[in-house]
């Protein structure tokens, strides 16, 4: 069982939402081998992450895990309370469906090089300054919350992003960033880097 918490939170209080939007993605279980899972075995399972955004009841919005997939044009779908979180008012209904599968990555990316929270370690090795982690891959959701993510963790995230989102990435928490082409004297401005995540795979 991937999950050793799944018979808990089958057990926890459920409610039921509208679903406006919902998304989900197969992804290899040993993305989060160590991360979510003590089972030996994960990392040779599939896991579908299924998630749904949508209204609660009180008229709240919210971004909730879900067992399935979302029927299309279904009224209602029930979740349980544990995995439900108040949907960002900034973001769309879409945007917000994505937001577990792209969170579960970037937490199981940081947690795989050893950056878990406010830890100054990259895998084993005790830091005497700031990781300095390299995100490449270009634009996306992903790559932008590890940029969040790390500034928030009290690493340097360098970002490797077309130019036209330098300002959008520093904002974010990037201490620099650089082309994502060929930017020889960007990486000399980089320096040495304790870690590099490809979010292009």
């Amino acid at each position: 069982m991937l999950f050793d918490e799944r018979a808990k939170l089958l057990a926890c209080a459920a409610m039921k939402i509208e679903p406006k939007a919902a998304h989900s993605g197969v992804v290899s279980g040993a993305l989060f081998s160590g991360y979510a899972s003590t089972s030996s075995a994960a990392s040779s399972e599939l896991l579908t992450v299924c998630a749904a955004a949508g209204v609660a009841p009180g008229g709240r919005e919210v971004v909730a895990l879900v067992p399935n997939k979302v029927p299309r044009f279904a009224a209602t779908v029930e979740v349980r309370d544990a995995l439900v979180l108040p949907k960002p008012r900034c973001i769309s209904f879409g945007a917000a469906a994505q937001l577990p599968l792209i969170a579960l990555t970037a937490s199981a990316a940081l947690s795989t090089i050893g950056l878990p929270p406010r830890r100054a370690f990259v895998g084993t090795e005790k830091l005497t300054k700031p990781a300095t982690v390299l995100v490449a891959g270009g634009s996306g959701r992903t790559p932008q919350l590890l940029v969040a993510l790390l500034h928030a963790r009290g690493a340097r995230a360098v970002a490797a992003v077309p130019a036209a989102e330098r300002e959008a990435y520093e904002t974010l928490g990037a201490a620099l960033t650089v082309d994502h082409g060929i930017d020889g004297l960007g990486m000399q401005q980089a320096g040495e880097v304790d870690a590099v995540i490809d979010t292009l795979g």
